[in-house]
């Protein structure tokens, strides 16, 4: 009976339906509609990450989320919490690019729950696994079978990695407020010159998308900041032919 539930969970990490415990069919398009974090960027290169029901300290609630980040705390990997187990395509870094999209081989990977109700990041520790450890490596697999709740994570300004990157026509850059703030988004040359303002003014606390249009924009490696307040954070994409 595990091995089947480890093989419909298989599926829906990578496949069209996510699997549940009650046998309700969840779409993969309704399990990736996440709302605190972006989506991660799709590299075409994954780990499979399964986390089962039995492993959670205190079963999270439906409309919670799990992401994925990597020890640069880049997002690589998120799904809307459902009832019974859980799985999670942990993409690999795009080596074709400069910047850090992803895992690497042999980098640890660390599980954060968002809990809607509280707005609250929660970290986990992995105790136990049934198969694989938290070490990424492309087409692996990892089932964890225990975990320990750390701590409660302080929101901060979150920015995250522009999807799609590489960018031919245009690309979604998302960004994360824990409070109603003045915003700041624009773009820049790998010379620090001003290219574009891509968003100014006031946005409310929680999740924004801001949508990039290549427009004119040559072919190039670009430095994308948001600043809010007095913090400044910055990422890199790809613009090609």
């Amino acid at each position: 009976m595990m091995i089947k539930n480890l093989f419909l969970c298989i599926t829906m990490a990578f496949g069209t339906l996510a699997f549940s415990q009650s046998s309700n069919a969840v779409s993969k398009k309704d399990v990736l509609k996440t709302e605190r974090f972006a989506r991660p960027v799709n590299t075409g290169a994954n780990h499979t990450l399964l986390i089962l029901d039995k492993s959670w300290p205190q079963l999270p609630e439906i409309g919670d989320e799990i992401a994925v980040y990597d020890h640069a705390n880049n997002l690589v990997g998120a799904v809307c919490f459902q009832t019974g187990h859980n799985g999670i395509a942990i993409f690999g870094d795009d080596e074709l690019t400069k910047e850090k999209e992803g895992m690497t081989r042999g980098e640890s990977f660390k599980i954060v729950l968002w809990k809607k109700v509280t707005d609250s990041l929660h970290a986990y520790e992995m105790k136990a696994f049934e198969a694989g450890n938290e070490f990424y490596i492309k087409d692996g697999l990892t089932v964890v079978a225990e975990m320990n709740e750390l701590e409660s994570i302080d929101s901060s300004v979150e920015l995250f990695q522009n999807v799609p990157n590489p960018v031919k026509e245009h690309t979604q850059i998302s960004f994360y407020l824990p409070e109603a703030s003045k915003v700041q988004l624009k773009l820049y040359d790998t010379l620090g010159q001003e290219v574009k303002v891509l968003a100014e003014g006031n946005f409310e606390f929680g999740f924004h998308k801001i949508e990039m249009p290549r427009d004119s924009v040559h072919s190039g490696m670009y430095i994308y900041s948001l600043t809010v307040g007095d913090k400044t954070i910055s990422k890199q994409m790809t613009l090609i032919n």
